[in-house]
């Protein structure tokens, strides 16, 4: 089946949800830094984590205790050496990565609500490339470089300080779970993010 590329999806989807509803609007940029849990297994391996920027553009979707976002990033686990490990061979992994995010604020909803929290889901696209470095197993076999495409199902929680008039800063965690798991990546796709995320509001 093809795939659907996704400015068309993205063009489609902010035409819907502006011509639905006049609340919703496109009234903050952000930048996001953060960790991402890689493809790698932890066997014989310690570089488990790669950094992980994104830039963000969103707004606010219909009412002011949710917000939506469009968000890309890219991220590499620099892996350049075999690892010391037998019968195994050795693979980097990098990924381009889209994908929109709905953020939800109790706070905003419930006046007495204590804490400063915002729930999360969404989706992600991610282009993933895979580079042989070395290594075989038992028989001498291994991957060539190649790539593929995986989409996840985001949800995370978050907590968020309003610093100035216009800005915010953000941390969250997000568990990314792959629509369809795939046995070349170790757990099957699924991983993690830990981001700082620092909000500007021009529109508001």
């Amino acid at each position: 089946m093809k795939i659907i590329k996704l400015e068309f999806v993205i063009a489609a989807v902010l035409a819907f949800v502006f011509s639905m509803n006049a609340q919703t609007n496109i009234s903050s940029v952000s930048i996001d830094l953060g960790v991402i849990r890689n493809y790698q297994s932890n066997f014989g391996n310690d570089k488990l984590y790669a950094f992980y920027p994104a830039v963000n553009v969103g707004g606010q979707f219909f009412a002011n205790y949710l917000e939506w976002e469009f968000f890309a990033s890219y991220w590499s686990d620099g892996i350049s050496k075999v690892f010391n490990v037998r019968d195994a061979a050795t693979y980097s992994y990098s990924s381009v990565v889209f994908g929109s995010q709905l953020y939800l604020y109790p706070s905003k909803i419930l006046e007495e609500f204590p804490l400063p929290i915002y729930l999360t889901s969404g989706i992600s696209y991610n282009k993933i490339n895979e580079k042989y470095i070395g290594g075989s197993d038992f028989v001498g076999n291994h991957n060539e470089d190649n790539s593929f495409q995986l989409m996840t199902f985001d949800i995370g929680l978050g907590i968020y300080f309003p610093i100035l008039e216009k800005i915010r800063l953000r941390i969250d965690a997000n568990i990314c779970i792959p629509f369809k798991k795939d046995d070349r990546l170790y757990n099957q796709g699924r991983n993690g993010t830990l981001k700082f995320g620092f909000d500007y509001f021009f529109n508001q």
